[in-house]
């Protein structure tokens, strides 16, 4: 059927016959076409041809290798065979979920005292150290004025308590600087001497007379006789932390015996130091009435208070204030005015 072109498909010859078909053979040694020599004569005829006799699509088929189509997978569950010595497939082992532990929650770390959940630099003076008892404002005597707020935010009788707490404490002060008491015997034996404990629970300050005898010695001299050999750096070391500003000699005798050398103080430093006790007293009233702002601050922001409660609260601890400084003022004038006329009669 290649060789013949024109054969039908039965194999018999078509009705047109073997008739001659310009640039074509026939026969079986011209099987293929040749291409006709391309004239002026034969250019014509051939268009002529090409437009009666157009050319047949072949019909074989087109081969398409394996390796040129895209490869598919495909899951197959191939089922166990009845006769299997394990029979039925038996289900897998079902492992046991682990146990885990019940979260162990963590103790709480203790609260710190609520009074003091605000970052200040006032807040870090109101702690309640044992060494701090004879202050009138960190000592433990004064918990009971600002550890809890009053039942009545508007009343100030609370915070004014706490006031005259702290007036005797520095008119006492104060009183022994004017009349000379800040060299003599008693007030040494007054001083507090820390415990010897290191790590808290600290033991509370221990007055360094009920360690020691302190006996004057001339008039610029005070002797310390330690009871107890083990308390004579403790003693040394409050003698230099305390308003005397020295650490106690030694004596080469008797190592038990210190002793404290005093100059005579200047008027100035006088004055200058009782102008210092009034800035402390000064001082102290504003922590006291800082620590009761503290107070209902907090229990503003808890939602214990509205914020009109809270400034109208603020604003009578600050009168309270005023009214308490301004009546220190006074009573520094007066005692400058003294001075002034000491230095005008002298």
């Amino acid at each position: 059927m290649e060789n013949n072109e024109y054969q039908s498909h039965e194999g018999f010859p078509s009705q047109t016959g073997n008739r001659a078909r310009p640039g074509f053979s026939h026969g079986p040694a011209c099987a293929r076409r040749r291409r006709p020599e391309l004239s002026r004569s034969s250019a014509v005829g051939n268009m002529v041809s090409a437009v009666a006799w157009p050319r047949r699509r072949s019909t074989q088929a087109v081969v398409r290798q394996f390796n040129s189509s895209a490869p598919l997978y495909k899951k197959r569950r191939i089922a166990r065979p009845s006769n299997s010595p394990t029979g039925k497939r038996e289900p897998a082992p079902v492992k046991p979920a682990p146990v885990k532990p019940a979260p162990v929650k963590p103790e709480p770390a203790p609260q710190p005292d609520w009074t003091l959940r605000y970052s200040s630099e006032d807040a870090k003076l109101a702690l309640s150290l044992p060494e701090k008892d004879d202050s009138p404002t960190q000592g433990a005597v004064t918990r009971k004025w600002w550890s809890k707020a009053p039942a009545d935010l508007y009343d100030t009788t609370q915070l004014k308590a706490h006031f005259n707490h702290i007036d005797t404490y520095w008119r006492a002060e104060i009183q022994s600087a004017l009349t000379g008491g800040h060299f003599n015997a008693d007030a040494l034996g007054n001083l507090m001497v820390r415990s010897r404990d290191i790590l808290p629970p600290f033991s509370p300050p221990t007055p360094l007379r009920e360690l020691a005898h302190v006996v004057p010695r001339g008039r610029s001299a005070l002797m310390i006789l330690v009871h107890d050999a083990t308390d004579i750096q403790r003693v040394q070391k409050a003698v230099l932390d305390s308003n005397f500003n020295q650490k106690p000699r030694q004596s080469e005798e008797n190592a038990c015996e210190l002793t404290i050398k005093l100059e005579f103080e200047r008027r100035e430093m006088r004055v200058r130091r009782i102008r210092d006790l009034y800035q402390l007293w000064y001082k102290d009233i504003r922590l006291a009435r800082f620590k009761q702002e503290r107070l209902i601050k907090t229990m503003r922001l808890d939602g214990e208070l509205l914020p009109d409660q809270y400034r109208k609260a603020r604003a009578a601890h600050m009168k309270a204030q005023g009214q308490r400084i301004q009546a220190i003022i006074d009573e520094e004038n007066a005692w400058r005015q003294t001075q002034k006329k000491i230095d005008g009669a002298s």
